[in-house]
């Protein structure tokens, strides 16, 4: 499925074509087919089941499987004095300095 847009500048038209994750009733998800996409690890202060609370350490762009183990890297570069979670990228103009809260974890089971 594309989604189009017609954007017209000062001198020449042009469209911008955007493909959109395919949907199912089986419901698919980019996660459960390996898919690259954009993470952030997050220093967690806080968890309560699968989510948690924390600061934003940095972002990484892979699959689910990389980013976990930038994640596990990450904490045994801290002496493993820090636990990192991976979460869905964050947006933000200043991510590093802000606390976030009941972001949900994705490199554990719930």
């Amino acid at each position: 499925m594309y989604l189009q847009s017609n954007l017209f500048t000062s001198q020449t038209p042009f469209i911008v074509s955007i493909r959109l994750a395919p949907t199912s009733s089986k419901g698919f998800h980019p996660l459960d087919k390996g898919a690259t996409m954009k993470f952030s690890l997050i220093d967690i202060t806080d968890q309560s089941g699968s989510f948690i609370s924390g600061y934003w350490l940095q972002d990484h762009v892979g699959t689910l499987a990389s980013v976990i183990k930038a994640a596990r890297a990450t904490e045994a570069t801290n002496s493993n004095k820090i636990t990192v979670a991976v979460v869905t990228a964050l947006s933000s103009t200043c991510a590093i300095l802000s606390y976030w809260n009941n972001l949900t974890r994705l490199d554990i089971d719930s």
